[in-house]
């Protein structure tokens, strides 16, 4: 369960390295549509490029990360581990 966007990606590639990305954290409506569960990680890595092409990830509508709307990864091969918890957010470990 992670998230990678390898450096030289396509500019129509939907998670491309080639621009700024943004990675929305939103989940289903209704039980079984691969909603979020407490205790699930999710690990990031940046490209190798963050540092000219940010990864930006937003957490889904009033939910947090660790009370912020979103978190950049601006620095080259930057990672971030999240675990999901109290239902509505998004905890760094």
């Amino acid at each position: 369960p992670g998230f990678y966007a390898a450096s030289g990606s396509s500019a129509v590639s939907p998670l491309s390295a080639s621009s700024a990305t943004t990675l929305h954290l939103s989940g289903g409506a209704s039980a079984g549509d691969n909603e979020w569960s407490n205790g699930m990680i999710v690990v990031v890595k940046a490209p190798s490029n963050a540092s000219s092409f940010n990864l930006t990830i937003i957490a889904s509508g009033s939910e947090r990360i660790d009370g912020e709307q979103q978190i950049v990864l601006e620095s080259d091969n930057a990672a971030v581990t999240l675990l999901r918890c109290h239902n509505s957010r998004w905890s760094i470990v």
